[in-house]
Protein backbone atom coordinates (compact mmCIF):
# COMPACT_ATOMS: atom_id res chain seq x y z
CA UNK A 1 0.00 0.00 0.00
CA UNK A 2 2.56 2.65 1.04
CA UNK A 3 3.44 4.75 -1.93
CA UNK A 4 4.28 7.57 0.45
CA UNK A 5 0.86 8.12 1.30
CA UNK A 6 -0.55 5.44 3.63
CA UNK A 7 -1.56 7.51 6.35
CA UNK A 8 -3.81 9.19 3.62
CA UNK A 9 -4.94 6.10 2.39
CA UNK A 10 -5.77 4.74 5.60
CA UNK A 11 -7.31 8.32 6.93
CA UNK A 12 -9.83 7.57 3.37
CA UNK A 13 -10.61 4.12 4.42
CA UNK A 14 -11.23 5.17 8.07
CA UNK A 15 -13.99 8.14 6.78
CA UNK A 16 -15.14 5.85 4.07
CA UNK A 17 -15.71 3.54 6.61
CA UNK A 18 -17.46 6.16 9.86
CA UNK A 19 -19.63 6.96 6.94
CA UNK A 20 -21.00 3.50 6.22
CA UNK A 21 -21.51 3.11 10.11
CA UNK A 22 -24.27 6.05 9.82
CA UNK A 23 -26.87 3.72 8.51
CA UNK A 24 -26.35 1.57 11.28
CA UNK A 25 -29.32 2.78 13.67
CA UNK A 26 -27.37 1.43 17.01
CA UNK A 27 -24.55 3.03 16.29
CA UNK A 28 -26.53 6.40 15.49
CA UNK A 29 -28.41 6.84 18.87
CA UNK A 30 -27.55 9.92 20.72
CA UNK A 31 -25.50 10.96 17.45
CA UNK A 32 -22.51 8.81 18.73
CA UNK A 33 -21.12 7.36 15.12
CA UNK A 34 -21.58 10.92 13.93
CA UNK A 35 -19.99 12.66 16.58
CA UNK A 36 -16.86 10.21 16.44
CA UNK A 37 -17.29 10.98 12.65
CA UNK A 38 -16.86 14.54 13.11
CA UNK A 39 -14.06 14.14 15.78
CA UNK A 40 -12.20 11.87 13.15
CA UNK A 41 -12.87 14.43 10.60
CA UNK A 42 -11.34 17.59 12.71
CA UNK A 43 -8.09 15.23 13.69
CA UNK A 44 -7.45 14.14 10.20
CA UNK A 45 -8.00 17.72 8.50
CA UNK A 46 -5.77 19.48 11.37
CA UNK A 47 -2.77 17.27 11.00
CA UNK A 48 -3.32 16.93 7.80
CA UNK A 49 -3.39 13.06 7.84
CA UNK A 50 -6.37 13.42 4.91
CA UNK A 51 -4.08 15.53 2.60
CA UNK A 52 -1.44 14.93 -0.37
CA UNK A 53 1.98 16.67 -1.03
CA UNK A 54 4.23 18.23 0.92
CA UNK A 55 1.81 19.43 3.41
CA UNK A 56 0.74 15.71 4.27
CA UNK A 57 1.30 13.93 7.39
CA UNK A 58 3.06 11.43 5.67
CA UNK A 59 5.28 13.59 4.18
CA UNK A 60 6.33 14.88 7.20
CA UNK A 61 7.07 11.84 8.96
CA UNK A 62 8.41 10.26 5.74
CA UNK A 63 11.55 9.99 7.45
CA UNK A 64 10.29 8.78 10.22
CA UNK A 65 9.29 5.42 10.08
CA UNK A 66 8.76 4.87 13.69
CA UNK A 67 6.39 7.77 14.21
CA UNK A 68 4.35 6.71 10.72
CA UNK A 69 4.57 2.79 12.09
CA UNK A 70 2.69 4.20 15.22
CA UNK A 71 -0.07 6.30 13.01
CA UNK A 72 -0.18 3.78 10.34
CA UNK A 73 -0.95 1.02 13.66
CA UNK A 74 -3.74 2.73 14.82
CA UNK A 75 -5.47 3.98 11.88
CA UNK A 76 -4.82 0.06 10.70
CA UNK A 77 -6.48 -0.50 14.35
CA UNK A 78 -9.23 2.23 14.06
CA UNK A 79 -10.42 0.50 10.28
CA UNK A 80 -10.61 -3.05 12.05
CA UNK A 81 -12.78 -1.91 14.80
CA UNK A 82 -15.19 -0.07 12.28
CA UNK A 83 -15.31 -2.57 9.91
CA UNK A 84 -16.32 -4.92 12.82
CA UNK A 85 -18.90 -2.48 13.99
CA UNK A 86 -20.44 -2.70 10.31
CA UNK A 87 -20.22 -6.72 10.40
CA UNK A 88 -21.89 -7.27 13.82
CA UNK A 89 -24.56 -4.39 13.16
CA UNK A 90 -25.12 -5.92 9.46
CA UNK A 91 -26.15 -9.12 11.06
CA UNK A 92 -28.59 -7.68 13.86
CA UNK A 93 -29.71 -4.49 15.83
CA UNK A 94 -30.54 -6.24 18.79
CA UNK A 95 -29.37 -5.11 22.19
CA UNK A 96 -26.94 -7.94 22.27
CA UNK A 97 -25.46 -6.53 19.18
CA UNK A 98 -25.28 -3.13 20.24
CA UNK A 99 -23.66 -4.49 23.35
CA UNK A 100 -21.19 -6.42 21.00
CA UNK A 101 -20.77 -2.82 18.76
CA UNK A 102 -19.90 -0.35 21.52
CA UNK A 103 -17.53 -3.22 23.08
CA UNK A 104 -15.88 -3.51 19.64
CA UNK A 105 -15.81 0.18 18.96
CA UNK A 106 -14.52 1.08 22.55
CA UNK A 107 -11.89 -1.58 22.60
CA UNK A 108 -8.33 -0.44 23.37
CA UNK A 109 -7.40 -0.40 19.67
CA UNK A 110 -9.82 2.04 18.79
CA UNK A 111 -7.82 5.13 19.62
CA UNK A 112 -7.31 8.26 17.86
CA UNK A 113 -3.40 9.68 17.94
CA UNK A 114 -2.62 13.44 17.41
CA UNK A 115 0.53 13.59 16.68
CA UNK A 116 2.38 17.12 16.88
CA UNK A 117 5.69 16.61 14.07
CA UNK A 118 8.07 19.57 14.39
CA UNK A 119 12.13 18.56 12.72
CA UNK A 120 12.86 15.29 15.01
CA UNK A 121 9.94 15.42 17.64
CA UNK A 122 6.46 14.09 18.26
CA UNK A 123 4.03 13.90 20.82
CA UNK A 124 1.48 11.15 20.77
CA UNK A 125 -1.89 11.38 22.94
CA UNK A 126 -4.50 9.21 22.90
CA UNK A 127 -8.20 9.30 22.62
CA UNK A 128 -10.50 7.38 24.96
CA UNK A 129 -13.91 5.98 24.26
CA UNK A 130 -16.46 8.04 25.90
CA UNK A 131 -19.52 5.75 25.57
Amino acid sequence: MDNGDEIYQLTKACSDLFTECQLIAPLTQNDWIENKLGDFNLWSVGIRASSTGHSSLDYRVRDRPDIKGVIVGLLDGIKSALAQCLAIGKVSSSEEYLMRLMAVCCDCRYKYIFVNTTARKASIKTWKCSV
